[in-house]
């Protein structure tokens, strides 16, 4: 399916289901990915009519054509559900960049009941000064990247100081940089509807300091860690669709 919103063409899925009561899940993904990433947790969840789509930039929705962040994306998200999901009880689901606009969406609206959260970084990475160091020169590392001789030390140097999201970001370089220094610890202190955080323990990019700091700064917020890489969700979806049940029910 499509539908346009601001003049953008936006690729999106909406499954109906066999119980008209619940609430519809909205399932955002994360960066690199696509609508149907979800797809084994959806095939759990027959009794929710679910919405996911292609964020602007991503697989089959269009391009922007100036710079996004995460702002930009949380508005074009609630025009996108006044039109395909209006006057419905939401449960989003957010994933990694998907739990970003998450955030931002249930701490500027009401209309989500509630927020599970699958990975996230809502507090900026802290660098060493070395790292800070580095970065603050990347300007001047790109000019030296045009050097043959140079291109794979630099690229090397690069690949030890950013994460995996960054290598793949290409010409979305300046909204990843824009991304994982936004602090959201203001808008996650404002959630208050019940919430669940789910991180696994192969997490490498969030310290775990940091998942306990959002779990306090969520006043109505339960933690689970599970074993599992970045996409637990597809590895083990029975178990996580037993913990959004268990969640949701409640």
């Amino acid at each position: 399916m499509q539908i346009i919103i601001d003049d953008l063409y936006v690729h999106y899925q909406h499954t109906s289901s066999n119980n008209a009561v619940n609430p519809v899940f909205l399932r955002l993904h994360g960066r690199q990915q696509q609508w149907n990433t979800f797809d084994k947790l959806i095939e759990l969840f027959p009794e929710h009519p679910h919405v996911v789509l292609d964020l602007p930039w991503f697989w089959k929705s269009q391009k922007p054509s100036d710079t996004w962040w995460v702002v930009e994306y949380t508005k074009l998200v609630k025009k996108f559900l006044k039109k395909v999901s209006p006057n419905e009880k939401i449960v989003v689901i957010g994933h990694s960049f998907g739990w970003r606009i998450a955030i931002e969406l249930v701490s500027t609206t009401k209309i989500v009941e509630k927020l599970i959260l699958l990975w996230s970084a809502g507090i900026p990475p802290k660098y060493s000064l070395f790292s800070r160091c580095v970065r603050s020169c990347s300007p001047l590392f790109n000019w030296l990247k045009c050097l043959p001789y140079l291109k794979k030390v630099i690229t090397l140097v690069g690949r030890k100081l950013r994460s995996d999201d960054y290598l793949h970001a290409w010409t979305m370089e300046n909204i990843f940089l824009q991304i994982i220094t936004y602090d959201q610890q203001s808008q996650l202190s404002q959630i208050d509807i019940p919430t669940l955080l789910i991180r696994w323990d192969q997490d490498d990019q969030t310290p775990i300091q940091d998942w306990k700091k959002m779990h306090t700064l969520i006043k109505n917020s339960l933690f689970h860690v599970l074993p599992g890489t970045h996409f637990v969700y597809q590895e083990k979806p029975n178990q996580i669709s037993a913990m959004i049940k268990t969640f949701t029910s409640t």
